[in-house]
């Protein structure tokens, strides 16, 4: 914080947080290469009421810079990068992941200014989490 600089993922954390505590139903979905979240919104069939809600993806946010993307946004991305089973990354991803992409993002900058030792550390963090 003190050094007013961040990365997608610190950055996204906090507005994870945010919007839990707003109740807005935001979550974090794994694209390559990009932290992106998706606002999934519950539709309940009105003329129905046996039929369970359906939950369906609104929009995508990039926490970095706050620009809102459509589905078919996303689709031309993926499209465009030649990632195979799209289906997967449309799924909300758990705590315990978004702390693990953070932790590698982390790794990766400390790798990048040389500093193998604190990259070390963060590697361990890391396996910790995964339980290896």
């Amino acid at each position: 914080m003190e050094s007013k600089q961040a990365n997608a993922y610190s950055i996204g954390v906090l507005y994870l947080a945010l919007c839990e505590l707003l109740d807005i139903p935001i979550f974090a979905i794994d694209l390559p290469r990009q932290f992106v979240f998706a606002y999934i919104d519950t539709l309940h069939h009105f003329y129905s009421v046996d039929d369970a809600p359906v939950q369906q993806m609104q929009f995508f946010v990039d926490p970095m810079n706050g620009m809102v993307y459509t589905q078919k946004d996303v689709d031309t991305y993926l499209k465009k990068i030649n990632a195979t089973d799209r289906e997967t990354y449309f799924k909300p991803v758990d705590a315990k992941r978004v702390i693990f992409k953070m932790l590698e993002e982390l790794m990766l900058c400390y790798r990048y200014k040389r500093d193998d030792e604190k990259a070390a550390e963060i590697q361990e963090l890391m396996n910790i989490l995964v339980g290896v």
